[in-house]
C-alpha cells in the first residue's frame, strides 16, 4: 500500500491509464517519430543519444527559447548536437524546431524572489513546456499526417528539482494530454526517469555521463549553467550538480568554469542542496533557507 499522498495519487493515475488505454507507458518502436524537448543540457543531450542508439527511433527535436539568460549558449549547444546527431544517427534526427516562448513572461518572473527560485522554482514551467510538447505532436500529425505517441524530456532522478519534476507529473501531463486531445496515445514522459521503460537503467547524472564517455559524446559541447555569460560561473545550482555527478563518476569535467571550486566544495554544496529538497518536501524549508 502507497505510504506517502503523492504515492496513492501516483497509484490511481496510472490506474486511470491503464484502463483508458491497456499501459502506463511503452517503449516505442524501431524507426517511431518522437518529439524530445531539447534544452542543449548535459541531462537531455546524453538521453537523446541513448534513445537514438538503443532504441532506433526517430527524434523531432523541440528547443524552446524561453527567455532564459543562458538561452544564447543553450541555443549554440542545441544547434550543435543539431549536426552532431544529424551525422551520428543519419535520418533519424528531423526538422530541428526552434519557437519562442517566454515562460514564465518577465512580468511573472519579476515577482519570485531567489529563495523563491530555490524553494520551489517557477511553477508549472515544466508543464508548460511539456503542453508545448503536445501541441506540436498534434501539429504534425494535423499538417503531415506523422503519427508521434511519445513527448519526451530530459528529467533525471538526481537533479535539484522537486515535486513538479518527478514521475507523478509527467503522469499527470499525459492524463491530461489524453483528457484534452481524446488521444489517449500520447505519453509525456522521461526515459530514464520512468520504470515501465528498459533505458530507466541509465537513472542518474553518473549512469550517463559514463554511457556517454564510453560513446564520445562531445560533453564540453552541452550548456547547464544557467548564468548569462559564455563561460559557465562554476557555483549556480546546475553547476554543482553537473561537477558533483563528474566527481562520482571519476571523469574530469571537461568543462572550465569562471569560479574553480574544490571538490570538498563541490560537496558540500551539493549535499546543502539535497538538505533544501529534503526540507522542502517535508515542509521545514523556510527557516533553512532563511540561513541559507
Amino acid at each position: 500500500m502507497p505510504n506517502h499522498p503523492d504515492e496513492l495519487l501516483l497509484k490511481q493515475v496510472e490506474d486511470i491509464l491503464i484502463k483508458q488505454r491497456g499501459y502506463i507507458s511503452r517503449k516505442p518502436e524501431e524507426n517511431e517519430p518522437v518529439i524530445f524537448l531539447a534544452t542543449g543540457g548535459l541531462d537531455s543531450t546524453i538521453i537523446q543519444y541513448i534513445i537514438l542508439k538503443e532504441w532506433k527511433v526517430k527524434i523531432y527535436p523541440l528547443f524552446i527559447k524561453r527567455g532564459a539568460k543562458a538561452s544564447e549558449y543553450e541555443e549554440i549547444s542545441f544547434d550543435f548536437f543539431c549536426e552532431f546527431f544529424s551525422k551520428e544517427f543519419p535520418g533519424k534526427y528531423i526538422n530541428p524546431l526552434k519557437i519562442n516562448v517566454e515562460i514564465p513572461p518577465k512580468q511573472i518572473k519579476e515577482n519570485f524572489s531567489k529563495l523563491d527560485l530555490i524553494r520551489q522554482g517557477y511553477p508549472m514551467r515544466n508543464s508548460i513546456l511539456e503542453s508545448l510538447g503536445v501541441s506540436y505532436a498534434v501539429s504534425l500529425k494535423l499538417k503531415n499526417d506523422i503519427d508521434i505517441k511519445e513527448i519526451y524530456t530530459g528529467i533525471i532522478s538526481d537533479d535539484f528539482s522537486f515535486k513538479p519534476n518527478r514521475i507523478l507529473s509527467l503522469y499527470m501531463m499525459t492524463l491530461l494530454s489524453g483528457v484534452n486531445t481524446g488521444n489517449w496515445n500520447l505519453s509525456v514522459t522521461s526515459p530514464v526517469l520512468d520504470k515501465y521503460l528498459d533505458v530507466s537503467r541509465f537513472h542518474t547524472k553518473v549512469d550517463i555521463i559514463k554511457y556517454a564517455i564510453k560513446h564520445k559524446i562531445p560533453l564540453e559541447k552541452t550548456r547547464s549553467c544557467t548564468n548569462g555569460s559564455e563561460m559557465p560561473d562554476g557555483d549556480c545550482c546546475q553547476c554543482i550538480t553537473r561537477q558533483y555527478a563528474f566527481i562520482k563518476a571519476g571523469i574530469k569535467d571537461p568543462l572550465n568554469y569562471t569560479k574553480k571550486l574544490s571538490e570538498n566544495e563541490i560537496i558540500k554544496l551539493k549535499n546543502s542542496f539535497l538538505e533544501i529538497e529534503k526540507k522542502n518536501l517535508s515542509g521545514e524549508s523556510e527557516e533553512y533557507l532563511r540561513n541559507y
